[in-house]
């Protein structure tokens, strides 16, 4: 590597390493807050719908995107069934 390099890599290796951490904890947070809404929607189903839900449930909870989590989370209040919870 040349010397030019060498100093551009060690001018911006601080920036660098401080935007790689930011977004490493904005990721962290964000997975968190999900877990965290998975687990609040299945405590939900349960007092609902009984606390053995079949497996299915518990797959697609815990692999939804924070959008569909606050889909079903609504529907809750409403669904008479599991299937109307999940319905596509």
């Amino acid at each position: 590597m040349s010397q030019f390099a060498r100093e551009i890599v060690e001018q911006n290796k601080q920036v660098w390493w401080k935007e790689g951490r930011q977004e490493g904890i904005q990721i962290g947070e964000q997975n968190g807050h999900l877990k965290g809404e998975a687990t609040l929607l299945l405590r939900l189903l349960k007092q609902r719908f009984g606390p053995q839900l079949p497996g299915w449930v518990d797959e697609r909870v815990r692999t939804a995107d924070a959008t569909t989590i606050e889909l079903w989370g609504d529907r809750i209040l409403t669904a008479q069934s599991l299937e109307e919870v999940f319905r596509e």
